[in-house]
C-alpha cells in the first residue's frame, strides 16, 4: 500500500486506455467532451491551505496536531437520470463531496464531510478549485479510483494525492488540464498549482449534501455506513465520530440515494 501513489496514475491511464480515446482542446478549465457521449456532469477539484483558521483537524495533518490543510473533489449530476458515485447515488441537480482522511473510525473515503464542514463548521476557509465538465466514461474512471482508494489514507499518499490522482485519471481521457500537488504532495501544493489554471475559483459553493458517511465491508459485501450529524468531525475530535446505530445499511448495488435539487 505504500506503493499506492505511484500504482494508482498507472491503474488509471490503464483504465483510461482501455476504452476509447478523445482529444479535446484544454484552453480553459472546463473540458467539454464532444465526442464521447454527453455531458452527465461536473467534476471540481478543491484544495484548502489550512482546514481552520483556528484549530487542527485536517486530512494532511500531522500527528502532533498541525494543519496542513485539506483536498477533496466534488461531483454535480447534470445528467437527466441518477448517477452512482462511488456509494452515492447522486440524483438529478445533486451536488456531493468526497475525499479522503484520517480519522480513527475509517482511513480512506468519505463522502459529504467537506460538505458539512463547510457549511455547519466554517472550516476550509479560502479554499480555491477549478472544474471540468464530464461524460459517463469519466464517470467510470472516477468510480475506479474510488474504489482504489476507498479503504486507505498515509501521510504521503494523503486527501491531495487522492484528489490529484482522481481529477488527473478523469482529464487524461479528453486530454483536459491536469494538476499537482508537488512532489511531495500536499493541500499547499496542489492550492498553488490551481491558481495558474485559467478559470480557478475562490470559495466556490459547496452544497449541504447528505448523507454523510464512507463505504464499509461487512462478510465480504461493501455497505454505506452514516455518521451522526450531531457528532461529525470538525476539528480535534476524530473519536467523536457516532455511528447511527440504527442505519439501515445499504449495499452499494443499491446505493444510497441523493435526491433531485428540488426535494433536498
Amino acid at each position: 500500500m505504500k506503493l499506492l501513489k505511484k500504482i494508482v496514475p498507472f491503474l488509471l491511464t490503464l483504465a483510461v486506455f482501455s476504452g476509447c480515446f478523445v482529444t479535446v482542446s484544454a484552453a480553459t478549465a472546463v473540458t467539454t467532451a464532444t465526442t464521447e457521449g454527453s455531458v452527465v456532469g461536473v467534476l471540481t477539484i478543491h484544495s484548502a491551505q489550512r482546514f481552520s483558521e483556528t484549530q487542527g483537524g485536517g486530512s494532511s495533518s500531522s500527528s502532533s496536531g498541525g494543519d496542513s490543510g485539506h483536498a477533496f473533489l466534488s461531483f454535480k449530476n447534470t445528467y437527466s437520470d441518477p448517477i452512482r458515485i462511488g456509494g452515492l447515488s447522486v440524483g438529478r441537480g445533486c451536488e456531493i463531496t468526497f475525499g479522503t482522511w484520517d480519522l480513527s473510525v475509517h482511513r480512506g473515503v468519505w463522502y459529504n464531510l467537506e460538505a458539512y464542514c463547510i457549511n455547519h463548521a466554517g472550516k476550509m476557509p479560502n479554499r480555491i478549485s477549478v472544474s471540468m465538465n464530464v461524460t459517463m466514461s469519466q464517470v467510470d474512471i472516477i468510480n475506479f479510483g474510488i474504489d482504489l482508494w476507498s479503504n486507505y489514507w498515509s501521510l504521503t499518499d494523503n486527501c491531495s494525492s487522492f484528489a490529484v490522482s482522481i481529477w488527473n485519471g478523469a482529464s487524461k481521457l479528453v486530454s483536459g488540464p491536469e494538476v499537482s500537488a508537488g512532489a511531495i504532495s500536499t493541500p499547499q501544493g496542489l492550492y498553488n498549482n490551481i491558481k495558474n489554471i485559467n478559470g480557478y475559483q475562490i470559495n466556490q459553493r459547496v452544497p449541504d449534501a447528505k448523507p454523510c458517511g464512507y463505504v464499509k465491508v461487512i462478510d465480504g459485501s461493501k455497505f454505506f455506513e452514516s455518521v451522526s450529524g450531531d457528532s461529525i468531525f470538525v476539528g480535534n475530535t476524530a473519536n467523536s465520530i457516532s455511528i447511527i446505530k440504527n442505519a439501515d445499511f445499504v449495499v452499494l448495488d443499491n446505493p444510497v440515494a441523493i435526491n433531485e435539487e428540488s426535494d433536498l
